[in-house]
């Protein structure tokens, strides 16, 4: 409930499998330490519907911040994976944010991305809307069933409140902007952690400025981590 263990907060949901591969769920947050609770503004309702070898699609919508989200993920066109995600929050003015991505592995042992990045942020923080961009190509080559090698190509406009380039929305790179190069080598394990180990340098944009880091990023049985150094 985006509070950890013992200082948690705690919640109810109704989840609906009326036909296979959809489902509904109606969630509601019990809010803390409040005796009349308007639960109208504590709900999230989600559905999705997924299609086997076809595609799967999935909106929420939250009235605790008066949030909308939702993505598409094509799997129909293979090798290809094609995914377009969006989020809109209106609880402090508009934030909007998009998200584009096709990646799959065209060649043996090679696999390929590309991921596109707009956000437009009017919100009541700012004194006007900021519109930003970025993009970022991923290309990386398993060269055991274990190990794999990789580099990050990409581009940020570094507009503060703006886009992030995937490593900085990831947390394994400070978000300077600007041009990114980031070779890795990688260790992937079977439950799907992996280790990986790189060398990234950014150019700087905007506020920014030009960065080498060395990011030591981790996945263990669904657990994130992230050690770097700049």
């Amino acid at each position: 409930m985006g509070q950890f263990y013992l200082n948690s907060q705690f919640g109810a949901d109704l989840q609906l499998l009326p036909i296979q591969g959809f489902s509904a769920t109606v969630f509601s947050l019990i809010p803390e330490g409040t005796v009349a609770t308007n639960y109208g503004n504590s709900l999230s309702f989600v559905a999705d519907y997924n299609m086997p070898n076809m595609f799967d699609v999935n909106f929420l919508y939250s009235t605790i911040n008066k949030e909308f989200t939702g993505g598409v993920t094509i799997t129909a066109v293979k090798p290809a994976s094609i995914v377009v995600a969006w989020d809109l929050n209106t609880n402090a003015g508009t934030v909007a944010n998009v998200w584009g991505s096709v990646g799959g592995t065209f060649i043996p042992s090679l696999y390929l991305a590309l991921d596109l990045d707009y956000v437009s942020n009017g919100s009541n923080a700012l004194a006007s809307t900021v519109s930003s961009f970025a993009t970022e190509a991923k290309a990386e080559y398993t060269v055991t069933p274990m190990y794999a090698a990789g580099v990050r190509v990409g581009y940020a406009d570094g507009k503060a409140n703006g886009s992030g380039l995937w490593g900085c929305n990831l947390g394994d790179i400070l978000n300077e902007g600007g041009v990114l190069f980031y070779p890795y080598v990688k260790a992937n394990f079977d439950n799907g952690s992996y280790v990986s180990l790189g060398v990234s340098y950014e150019s700087g944009a905007g506020a920014g400025t030009s960065a080498i880091q060395i990011p030591l990023s981790y996945v263990f049985s669904g657990w994130c981590g992230v050690r770097g150094s700049s």
